[in-house]
């Protein structure tokens, strides 16, 4: 595997669709997927009552992680972000955060006439704030040959 420089990890942050949370429920991990928009050194996401929400309030720590690999090749990059979360209580940052991902996700989307109120997650969604502290990558590296590579054996 290749180390990833700063700047290619942060590359790969801001081309990403999708990467996964983890966080820490009852002294174990829980990871799931989200979508997320990133502003400066700051990922924001929403989300709703539930798992993920209520570990965060107990357990801000979190990491990111995001991947991305080649169908054709098998070489990948993946990213790990450390930080903690914070969720806001600011009606013009959750404005922006809707404008944002309408924008990061036009294309999944449909028309814009098609979209109706822009309200991602009804009621009660919250904006939740991830300051980045830390942040490194690893590529698969050329090494090995796509039959051999590690985690595809």
């Amino acid at each position: 595997m290749n180390e990833l420089t700063g700047a290619e990890c942060w590359s790969l942050l801001g081309s990403a669709d999708v990467a996964s949370i983890a966080v820490v429920d009852d002294g174990e991990p829980y990871v799931t997927p989200m979508s997320f928009v990133q502003r400066d050194d700051v990922i924001l996401f929403r989300t709703g009552p539930g798992r993920r929400l209520d570990a965060i309030r107990k357990h801000p720590r979190v990491n990111v992680n995001l991947n991305e690999v080649n169908a054709e090749t098998g070489d990948w990059h993946s990213v790990n972000i450390w930080g903690d979360a914070e969720i806001v209580d600011d009606d013009e940052l959750e404005a922006e955060v809707i404008s944002l991902f309408l924008d990061k996700y036009r294309q999944f989307e449909g028309p814009p006439a098609s979209w109706g109120a822009p309200e991602l997650v009804p009621g009660t969604a919250v904006v939740v704030r991830v300051a980045i502290d830390a942040i490194s990558g690893r590529s698969s590296g050329s090494a090995f040959g796509p039959k051999t590579r590690p985690g595809r054996l």
